[in-house]
């Protein structure tokens, strides 16, 4: 499979993941129908997240994808709660960030 198409199933994976964590945490505020609601769209992005990886994992290696996954999943979940949720960034949450991206550019650097 064609490295780049990898890399896309890669991205719609994380901002799968994201969106059904905003619509989890957003089923947090509510009860009844209205948080059910949010939480089954919740549980349809992470069996849409499962497919994903599924069609990764056919031609990318098990750990780059991980890690790479992993990274920006910090990111968009960081991003997410100072856009949605009014969080904050801690400096040392900040510093892990930096850490995180840095391990990606050296886990590509130096992969098989």
């Amino acid at each position: 499979m064609n490295t780049l198409l990898n890399f896309v199933y890669l991205l719609l994976v994380t901002i799968l993941t994201i969106y059904g964590d905003i619509l989890l945490k957003d089923a947090t505020k509510y009860t009844g129908i209205k948080s059910i609601t949010y939480i089954v769209g919740g549980l349809i992005m992470y069996l849409f997240v499962g497919l994903g990886f599924y069609q990764m994992y056919k031609s990318l290696e098990f750990s780059t994808a991980g890690i790479i996954y992993s990274v920006l999943c910090i990111l968009g979940f960081a991003i997410s709660g100072l856009l949605f949720f009014n969080e904050k960034i801690t400096f040392y949450e900040g510093i892990g960030i930096i850490l995180a991206i840095i391990s990606v550019i050296l886990m590509s650097r130096f992969a098989n």
